[in-house]
């Protein structure tokens, strides 16, 4: 289990673990339930709103291990994620299959067979002969 301080990285929220922990996000879990309003009224700036959001993105998908990379580009999440999992992959280090897990997105009618690029994946269909 991470450590408030280990989450915040060393980026722009390094060392503002006072700042959480005073308004009772001290730990990971309650930090991640921040909403944007809450954020707002602690004062953080929009890059530390970005950072945040980055952060919990890549621990519930369980690519936390980039979250200093990452946010060292300065890019939102929503930017990262529209560019291309290769450039995650040369350009910051990302390992392949990671990346190609940093850029999935559910499919709008929850249909697992399809990616949001619209590329069937697999669907077998298994028939006994008993």
């Amino acid at each position: 289990m991470q450590t408030l301080e280990e989450y915040l990285g060393n980026g722009v929220l390094a060392g503002s673990s006072k700042i959480f922990t005073t308004n009772g996000y001290d730990d990971v879990h309650s930090l991640k339930s921040m909403t944007k309003n809450d954020m707002k009224s602690l004062g953080l700036t929009k890059q530390q709103q970005n950072a945040l959001e980055l952060r919990a993105f890549l621990d519930d998908h369980g690519l936390f291990e980039y979250a200093d990379a990452l946010e060292a580009t300065g890019k939102t999440l929503a930017d990262l994620r529209r560019g291309s999992s290769s450039v995650l992959s040369t350009r910051y280090g990302m390992k392949k299959g990671h990346a190609s897990r940093f850029m999935e997105q559910e499919n709008p009618l929850g249909d697992p067979k399809f990616t949001s690029r619209g590329c069937c994946l697999f669907n077998f269909t298994y028939v006994s002969n008993r």
